[in-house]
């Protein structure tokens, strides 16, 4: 082979070898950039998957701030009705103890009224008996005022005769008895 052909086939060569490697330095670069957007892609499609998870989550967010605000006033008025349910329960729960507190002082009183008219039925009883007594003590003295009166006047009646019957007395004279007068 000639120096020319030689020249000329190492000069091709080189020239191969240099378009070989610049087509594989291109095509790995390309290689490389097709990676890194593909990852790019892959962190896009992330960050959107992302970006939509956290849009949606702030949209239940607002939507539940929303749901609050509006909810807050019946929250308070629950709380007031809440307050005031516990106000009334213990209202409630005082006038209960009251009211036990009560029942067991009208117990006492009741059980003391119980023994004050059982007195009373006792005494009423003893009244009634000693009552019974005076009547029949009553009846009784009518019975001796009658029997007395009766023989005051069976008496009475006895005295007119003895009365009548003279007295004779031979030592005194009537005419000379005092008449009972001082001159």
């Amino acid at each position: 082979m000639s120096v020319e052909f030689s020249n000329a086939y190492q000069e091709i060569l080189l020239d191969n070898f240099n378009s070989v490697i610049k087509q594989n330095i291109m095509f790995q670069t390309q290689l490389k950039m097709a990676e890194e957007a593909q990852k790019n892609n892959k962190l896009d499609e992330r960050l959107n998957l992302l970006n939509g998870e956290y849009n949606g989550l702030k949209a239940e967010y607002d939507a539940a701030l929303k749901k609050i605000a509006e909810l807050e006033p019946r929250a308070n008025v629950g709380q007031s009705l809440h307050d005031e349910k516990t106000r009334i329960q213990s209202a409630l729960n005082e006038e209960m103890r009251k009211n036990v507190t009560l029942r067991e002082e009208i117990n006492q009183k009741s059980a003391v009224i119980e023994e004050q008219n059982k007195k009373i039925t006792e005494q009423s009883a003893l009244i009634e008996t000693q009552s019974k007594k005076i009547v029949d003590d009553e009846n009784q003295l009518k019975k001796q005022n009658e029997q007395i009166e009766e023989l005051n006047g069976s008496l009475e009646k006895k005295e007119p005769i003895m009365s009548k019957v003279k007295k004779t007395n031979s030592k005194t004279n009537m005419d000379n008895v005092a008449d009972g007068s001082s001159f």
